[in-house]
């Protein structure tokens, strides 16, 4: 019995300094750990490569009906802190993603719905067609 309560006890108080660890790089802008800013890096310098690219990061809000997650405006300031560091266009979807509205996401899991999908792709039709 106190080895099942040892190792069921421990597991709630690891899950939480696990996800500690990984959202403290969110608070300091100087990380250079963040798997996100690592990718918007990468987006940068291909996109210097090649003149014709006009590199954008797109922050789609997930759902608090399948998967609720406190940290999700960290996140959003992260990507957005990210991007104009690196000066690429931030897009928040949040705008147009209501995250209550179960009609935006899929009925089985957190993905966005055609509904979701649509309103996603005018938000970015809309920032694409203010560049021309």
């Amino acid at each position: 019995m106190f080895f099942w309560y040892r190792v069921l006890s421990l597991w709630p108080l690891r899950r939480r300094i696990i996800n500690l660890e990984r959202f403290r790089g969110l608070h300091d802008d100087y990380s250079k750990s963040s798997t996100s800013l690592n990718a918007i890096r990468e987006l940068n310098d291909t996109c210097n490569v090649n003149l014709l690219c006009t590199p954008y990061v797109a922050y789609i809000p997930n759902s608090d009906y399948w998967r609720p997650n406190q940290a999700r405006d960290l996140y959003k300031l992260h990507l957005k802190k990210s991007s104009k560091k690196l000066k690429i266009k931030f897009i928040d979807g949040s705008t147009v993603i209501d995250t209550k509205d179960i009609k935006n996401y899929a009925p089985l899991g957190p993905h966005l719905s055609k509904l979701g999908y649509q309103k996603f792709a005018e938000l970015l039709s809309s920032h694409l067609s203010k560049k021309k």
